[in-house]
């Protein structure tokens, strides 16, 4: 499981489409084409987590850190 780095979003206003662009701490990028609306906003929330991981069949992992 690689941790994300960096990420960039795209949107294709004339086809409807989205493309995320997910760089993991090896410098590796992994690309993903024709994400719907749907999904663009659920990964877009998921990123924004202080660690998010994607492991060795493209799952995104996220989680949080209990305080106190």
């Amino acid at each position: 499981m690689k941790r994300i780095k960096s990420y960039t979003l795209g949107w294709n206003t004339l086809q409807k489409e989205g493309y995320v662009t997910l760089t993991d701490e090896s410098q590796r990028d992994h690309s993903f084409e024709k994400v719907s609306l749907e999904e663009m906003a659920l990964l877009q929330k998921l990123l924004y987590q202080d660690e998010a991981y994607l492991d060795e069949q493209k799952w995104l992992i996220v989680g949080w850190k209990k305080k106190g």
